[in-house]
């Protein structure tokens, strides 16, 4: 999406992320980010009172993106057990454009004020319970999130060339699941 189609609020939001992939997390500044997004400090300061507020507010944005994202990709696969766990798999391997804001996001919390990293946390405990729900394994589920995110991590830092491999290696242990249980 355009910049110019994005809501004030989102612009700041995207601005601050770019500052924070660009110059690092200790170059957030509210001034930084007046700059970067092409907005008064008034119009900044009415969506975001002060830099913790801006710093939630990147990290809420960036956890709603990341879910609608899921959300398609489940949507778009047939009904079966394990659904939710493959559609997390498939978005996180192919998610390429909300992973530099939630990097950026988690960047400036750490930096900034480590307690506004809990939604992660709070969203990380909700993928655990969805992963379950449709009658999936638990300890293979929590496996299989943990090596997904494992693997996010990894892409952040460094291109590994097993980053295909790896995602078909879920999957199909998810299928295998699936599979396993009809069988039996």
């Amino acid at each position: 999406m355009s910049k110019d189609k994005l809501s004030k609020r989102d612009l700041v939001l995207v601005a601050a992320s770019e500052v924070v992939i660009e110059h690092g997390a200790a170059q957030l500044t509210l001034d930084a980010v007046v700059n970067n997004a092409g907005v008064s400090k008034g119009g900044l300061l009415y969506h975001f009172p002060n830099k913790e507020a801006l710093i939630a507010g990147m990290i809420e944005k960036s956890l709603l993106d990341f879910e609608a994202h899921l959300q398609q990709v489940y949507d778009s696969l047939p009904i079966q057990k394990g659904r939710w766990l493959k559609a997390f798999v498939i978005a996180t391997f192919d998610d390429t454009t909300v992973t530099p804001r939630i990097l950026a996001a988690s960047m400036a919390a750490v930096a900034n004020q480590p307690d506004l990293l809990i939604p992660y946390k709070d969203t990380l405990s909700s993928w655990h319970n969805k992963a379950t729900t449709d009658d999936f394994d638990s300890q293979l589920a929590e496996i299989i999130i943990a090596a997904t995110n494992g693997a996010w991590f990894e892409r952040i830092f460094w291109k590994d060339p097993t980053q295909d491999r790896l995602k078909k290696h879920l999957l199909y242990l998810i299928d295998t699941q699936t599979i396993g249980d009809a069988n039996a």
